[in-house]
């Protein structure tokens, strides 16, 4: 009887255990799909303005237009890149998902990290941004420089594209526990509730870079008002913490 007893226990945990994987791959299966029905929308754009451009200046429309034919080449060539931006963030979601990517973190000072990238994009931006930073004597953020630089980078990107033509973007830091918070607040249109359960292309981007430090990334909205996406990233520790650590450890032990 005992011997039937833990048999139908080890076949009923092994049942168990195959739903637990069928409902993960499962999942898996449904974030892929999303992610796929969302970069090819995020392309479908860039696509469509460039077979209409392009489709116009073959007609023949613009000939006697020097100053549109050279708009709608530029406009070509933006969208090109933008296209090519897309493809190449894609590319490197699927390396981060396979682990194919070694991250070269160092010590990044965040006076010039910031400063740097508010430089880009009040240039870049036709429309009036002002920035606001709060760095609380946070003097560096322990990440890969390339990286951390483009994550930040796609957040004050979406927080202009996704604002009105008066952009105000907040960049603060602050340390929690063992982790270095960054967040970059906007005043633009928001994100229900129902559109933070899926990110685009660069969000999905700028979530598997945070991933890859050992990070999260959490999202806070209301329509119309702003969204705040604040990353979390786990601070170097230095020696002296661990040895302090392990001394604790042995002192109670």
């Amino acid at each position: 009887l005992i011997a039937s007893m833990v048999m139908a226990i080890i076949i009923g945990y092994c049942f168990y255990l195959q739903i637990r994987v069928i409902r993960k791959q499962n999942h898996i299966a449904r974030l892929r799909q999303d992610f796929t029905h969302t970069m090819v929308h995020d392309m479908k754009s860039p696509i469509t303005t460039i077979l209409t451009s392009a489709n116009e200046l073959k007609e023949g429309k613009l000939d006697d237009k020097a100053e549109l034919k050279k708009e709608y080449f530029e406009t070509i060539q933006k969208e090109g890149n933008h296209l090519l931006s897309l493809a190449n963030k894609a590319l490197t979601i699927a390396k981060f998902e396979e682990d194919k990517i070694t991250l070269a973190k160092s010590n990044i000072p965040v006076k010039e990290l910031f400063g740097s990238l508010i430089n880009k994009y009040q240039l870049a931006s036709t429309k009036k941004v002002e920035f606001l930073t709060e760095l609380n004597d946070i003097l560096t953020i322990y990440a890969d420089p390339e990286y951390f630089d483009e994550a930040l980078g796609n957040l004050i990107d979406n927080a202009i594209k996704y604002s009105k033509e008066n952009v105000t973007i907040r960049i603060t830091c602050h340390k929690e526990k063992n982790n270095t918070m960054v967040s970059v607040e906007d005043n633009g249109i928001g994100i229900s509730v129902n559109d933070q359960k899926q990110f685009g292309l660069g969000l999905n981007y700028v979530y598997q870079i945070v991933k890859a430090h050992g990070g999260n990334i959490k999202i806070e909205s209301a329509p119309d008002q702003y969204s705040k996406f604040t990353i979390s990233i786990p601070q170097r520790l230095r020696l002296s913490y661990y040895l302090s650590k392990t001394m604790r450890t042995l002192g109670t032990s």
